[in-house]
């Protein structure tokens, strides 16, 4: 996503445009060469980053979900208390299952969300051979150690 980049644009050209030039022809092949241009993309990509932060949910964007603000239609609000509900749901699922297990949250047991298996719950290495599984029916190998989650 370009939005990152914005601020780190505009810091070029401020950069650029105090460059201790020795002659005028120094500056001006650095104003036609770099600056002219440089503030032209910075007008574009500054009117995109103004249009990404009004639309997209900023907050959803942080999990690398891009999603539409829920303010602009009724039905997304209702689709995003959902989403919510679910999580939070799933928070209580993991804590519960950390307290069952006794296993230190997010230390030991990780609540992940893969492209492949969607939310599962991730347990290290280490404690893999301790652990008996009483409620996770699916239970696979895998790198980073044990992964379990429901079909």
């Amino acid at each position: 996503m370009l939005r990152p980049f914005s601020p780190q644009l505009t810091g070029l050209i401020e950069t650029l445009k105090h460059i201790d030039v020795k002659t005028e022809r120094g500056r001006e092949l650095i104003n036609e060469t770099y600056l002219g241009h440089l503030e032209e993309y910075a007008a574009g990509l500054e009117k995109y980053a103004d249009m990404v932060e009004q639309t997209l949910d900023l907050s959803e964007l942080e999990r690398h979900n891009y999603v539409i603000k829920p303010d602009y239609d009724p039905r997304l609000r209702k689709l995003a208390d959902q989403i919510s509900a679910a999580r939070d749901g799933l928070d209580e699922e993991h804590r519960d299952v950390a307290d069952d297990l006794n296993l230190e949250l997010d230390k030991k047991l990780h609540l992940d969300n893969s492209a492949t298996n969607g939310y599962c719950f991730r347990l290290t290495k280490n404690v893999c051979k301790s652990v008996i599984f009483l409620r996770c029916p699916d239970i696979s190998q895998c790198l980073s150690g044990l992964s379990s989650h429901q079909q």
